[in-house]
């Protein structure tokens, strides 16, 4: 989430828009919806109703699945796109067994179970994940913890797959070209080959949907001879690229206060460095098209509280800014929006509102841990409180019965699935229970080996060309951690560029 004191400097630009305000429509529910309250769940859909019946799960099977992974040593790492189903199981064992967050934070704690005597990591996610947990614990020297993944093929990510393509090394050689003292800010939501082959051809960093503003501004005020090329998510550099214009309209004085080192020159030029691939999306953030924002802006602009995910397009981007800047609405990470929904229960919890209303902009498996932590909170306060949370539906998959309301599916059938209507991404639901048992089962046990090896992560060179690629993937990981824990790029990955540049010239 942006820095706060920049959104009350960059609501005097007049980036906001006027809108007519819009009576309901009707008495039905456009979205579906689930009410949380104190103690209970309170679905409108059939949608709905299945994700409040997953959340309450059965306890004897969380408790048969505890008493399995402390048996033979095993720790989960999970992401919040995680469906319902499965995060209601596995969001109630003790919090020593597993994590559930972004996928910047499952690496990492993939690392402090192994710490604690965790000798095998199954994480619920897709391969890029399972690919950065495995080259995490080689890099703290946990090489002997397994790391297993929840299908026995190809759990794949359709951004992720974007960077795969020849598009993309293209667009780095060109770079190169264009200014060969350059650095690539490649977003986290990459394969770790992917990472190696492009820091080859250019320094890269890792980056964040949260972090990815202060990288981006903090990389070019240590070297303002740098080109900065951002990918492969093309919405969140359009994105990015909007946010570094508004801020284009804000005096040096209110610049310095956003970043020190910036003024209104300095971030001129930044405007004719910065570059993004446009090529690439993620399935479920481009569900979050011009026609739904259509029907959010009609029905629920006024009264509701929007999120969305910095990896939406621009008008949902639009949409959530401007609640933003009413504090109102966040644009950010799954992190960033979790913690809005959060602070909104405790503010509302102190006074005398009944019920609040928070449109959810992003993968709709985050609802998960929105319920746990929300239920804490009303908790914590004895609050009356009801927060609803709204999963938007495409609109193809928005209907009108006889009297011309509008309802959620088509044939007033459910709007929301797997296969389309609500924000899901396919390739996290290739995790489920089932599986889950069934590598648990499977590991320490010998009769199982040849079946297990199919879930296993190695992430091993054949050939000491795929371990250079490799070690080069991990290193803009590492970087990015040094950024994180100090604010800045370390000398050592300035002085790689200067000498990438250096080298690169003597080539041509």
């Amino acid at each position: 989430m942006l820095d706060k004191e920049y959104l009350s400097l960059i609501l005097k630009t007049n980036f906001m828009f006027a809108f007519k305000k819009i009576s309901s429509f009707s008495s039905l529910s456009l979205f579906p919806s689930l009410t949380i309250t104190r103690g209970s769940l309170i679905p409108n859909t059939l949608f709905s109703k299945r994700q409040a019946e997953f959340l309450n799960s059965d306890s004897q099977f969380t408790q048969s699945l505890s008493t399995l992974l402390l048996q033979k040593h095993i720790g989960l790492v999970a992401h919040f796109y995680m469906d319902a189903e499965i995060q209601g199981v596995i969001s109630k064992l003790p919090s020593t067994q597993r994590l559930i967050s972004d996928s910047l934070l499952m690496g990492q704690g993939a690392v402090d179970q192994a710490k604690k005597g965790v000798k095998h990591i199954i994480v619920l996610g897709v391969d890029f994940m399972s690919e950065n947990v495995r080259a995490l614990l080689d890099k703290n020297g946990f090489p002997d913890v397994s790391v297993y993944r929840l299908a026995n093929r190809k759990i794949g990510c359709s951004l992720a797959e974007s960077a795969e393509k020849l598009a993309y090394k293209a667009y780095l050689l060109k770079g190169m070209q264009v200014n060969p003292e350059s650095l690539h800010v490649i977003y986290i939501n990459t394969s770790l080959q992917i990472k190696g082959k492009s820091n080859q051809i250019m320094p890269t960093i890792t980056c964040t949907s949260s972090n990815v503003v202060r990288t981006v501004l903090q990389a070019f005020s240590q070297n303002n001879k740098l080109d900065i090329w951002f990918g492969p998510d093309t919405y969140m550099g359009e994105n990015l690229s909007k946010l570094f214009n508004q801020m284009s309209r804000l005096s040096d004085q209110e610049l310095q206060k956003i970043h020190p080192d910036y003024n209104q020159e300095k971030l001129q030029k930044l405007l004719t460095k910065f570059h993004y691939f446009n090529d690439g999306i993620c399935v479920v953030h481009h569900f979050f098209d011009n026609k739904l924002v259509s029907n959010l802006r009609k029905h629920f602009y006024d009264d509701t509280f929007i999120t969305a995910h910095l990896e939406v397009p621009g008008d949902m981007f639009s949409l959530a800014y401007e609640k933003q800047l009413k504090n109102q609405g966040v644009v950010g990470s799954t992190s960033d929006i979790l913690n809005f929904i959060l602070k909104k229960t405790e503010d509302f919890s102190l006074k005398t509102h009944k019920k609040i209303k928070i449109v959810l902009g992003t993968e709709s498996g985050m609802i998960s841990m929105i319920v746990t932590e929300v239920q804490k909170i009303l908790t914590k306060f004895n609050s009356m409180l009801e927060v609803e949370i709204i999963f938007p539906v495409s609109d193809e998959a928005i209907s009108q019965n006889n009297k011309g309301d509008l309802m959620p599916g088509l044939n007033q059938n459910e709007g929301c699935s797997i296969h389309g209507g609500c924000a899901t991404c396919p390739f996290m639901k290739m995790n489920n229970l089932e599986s889950l048992m069934d590598v648990c089962e499977m590991i320490n046990d010998k009769l199982s080996e040849g079946k297990l090896g199919k879930f296993i992560i190695r992430n091993r060179a054949e050939s000491e060309e795929d371990k250079r690629i490799l070690e080069q993937g991990v290193e803009p990981i590492v970087e990015m951690q040094f950024f994180q824990k100090n604010g800045k790029l370390s000398e050592k990955f300035l002085e790689h560029i200067k000498s990438n540049s250096k080298n690169y010239n003597k080539k041509i």
